[in-house]
């Protein structure tokens, strides 16, 4: 997308070039016509490989890479049923066992040039293809690819933008509009697809910024390069946030069935909770060096302290989902603490039970090994010390009822007078 538009001065223009999944031809071009630094052209090429998120300043330029994440078009749909399910209640028959795997996670990553003073007059931006996280990619046919890519078109071409051949139609606004800062918008143009207009992931993640410049007396379109960047990265930390409502949702969901199932929750469920703390831990070691970016961008002077301050909120909103991340952790360790509380508890009473009936049965046993030695009287009858002779008719019930008698003793002990029972 390349976006013309005037500030202040008049002779002024700011361009935006957005480019999704493109070649090394495409880059080198628009490195020659924008006269970009090699080394990050470098970076770009190998975008791909670009796991930590950096910012570096080449002359008066930036040159920023950090991750793009968000849920998958599955992971959203199970949301939405999910809180429709809370709010009203109206599925009676949903299967909530199904929406378990809420959190699915895919994750690009994105690159911007943005020209810094004294023009402040460029954007360019790239981003790789959408592709679900090795995590969260077990239900999918066909792992790290993207869970809702549409039927595109084959071929698609170097800017990642319709096939081979079909030009990019322009689409200009031409109303002059009156900018806060008594400037004024001449046109802005939007290159897109002509015949493309699918639901293509790159396009809907930056759609947003889009209406926003369309929009009249917005920030963008009366502002510059930085004014651009910065709704890009506030773009991006915005997406954090129904990720986060997937494992409350997620966490929820395993809080009430542990709460009704206690000891008779599944193994499976701790395997998942452990699953959920791995899968946190992963968005948190992704989500935290971009704080570092930041930092560092709101450091630099070249930036607009009007900018900066809006910058300084994305770091807030980033540090609060940081902490959001490990308040999450820690509820996945408390849940599986819970399980393993409820278990113990039940061995407990197992033991308590077992425990108690050894004890009962005791005088049994004893009475059984008494009444078991062979000792024989002179005249050669058996005989019990202390009990006498143990006749058919005699021996029987004595026994019985001095294992009864014991046992009752020794069940209204515990529960009378030692309160155990």
């Amino acid at each position: 997308m390349d976006m013309f538009l005037t500030h202040r001065k008049p002779h002024m223009k700011m361009r935006w070039v957005h480019c999704a999944r493109v070649e090394r031809p495409t880059i080198l071009r628009l490195a020659v016509k924008y006269q970009l630094h090699p080394l990050p052209v470098e970076d770009t090429i190998q975008l791909e490989q670009q796991s930590v998120p950096i910012v570096r300043k080449y002359n008066d330029n930036f040159f920023i890479v950090i991750p793009l994440l968000r849920l998958t078009e599955e992971a959203k749909r199970k949301l939405s049923i999910y809180k429709e399910y809370r709010t009203r209640r109206a599925s009676d028959d949903l299967k909530l066992e199904d929406l378990i795997d809420i959190p699915q996670v895919e994750q690009c990553r994105f690159a911007a040039f943005t020209a810094g003073p004294p023009h402040y007059d460029t954007v360019i931006s790239f981003m790789t293809e959408w592709k679900v996280s090795k995590l969260h990619a077990d239900n999918y046919d066909n792992e790290g690819q993207s869970a809702n890519r549409s039927a595109a078109s084959p071929g698609a071409d170097e800017m990642g933008q319709g096939s081979p051949g079909r030009p990019l139609m322009e689409t200009p606004l031409p109303m002059p509009v009156p900018t806060p800062g008594g400037g004024v918008v001449s046109s802005i143009q939007l290159r897109l697809p002509s015949a493309r207009q699918d639901s293509g992931e790159e396009q809907d993640f930056f759609a947003g910024v889009v209406r926003q410049i369309q929009r009249d007396y917005s920030m963008l379109r009366s502002g510059n390069s930085s004014w651009v960047l910065w709704r890009l990265l506030d773009v991006t930390v915005d997406e954090l946030s129904p990720i986060l409502s997937a494992y409350r949702a997620q966490l929820r969901w395993f809080s009430s069935l542990i709460t009704r199932e206690e000891a008779r929750v599944s193994k499976d469920v701790e395997k998942r909770l452990l699953r959920s703390k791995v899968e946190l831990d992963w968005l948190q070691r992704k989500v935290r060096p971009m704080i570092k970016v930041l930092k560092h961008i709101i450091r630099d002077k070249a930036f607009d302290p009007n900018v900066t301050r809006y910058l300084e909120d994305i770091e807030d909103h980033l540090n609060t989902f940081l902490e959001e991340v490990s308040r999450i952790m820690g509820v996945c360790h408390s849940l599986r603490d819970e399980v393993n509380s409820y278990r113990d508890r039940q061995q407990q009473k197992v033991l308590y039970v077992l425990t108690l009936v050894t004890t009962l049965v005791m005088p049994t046993h004893l009475l059984t090994g008494i009444f078991g030695m062979n000792w024989q009287d002179e005249e050669g009858k058996p005989v019990v010390p202390g009990l006498g002779v143990m006749e058919e008719s005699r021996g029987y019930y004595l026994f019985w009822g001095l294992s009864v008698g014991l046992t009752t003793l020794i069940w209204l002990t515990f529960s009378r007078v030692l309160k155990w029972i």
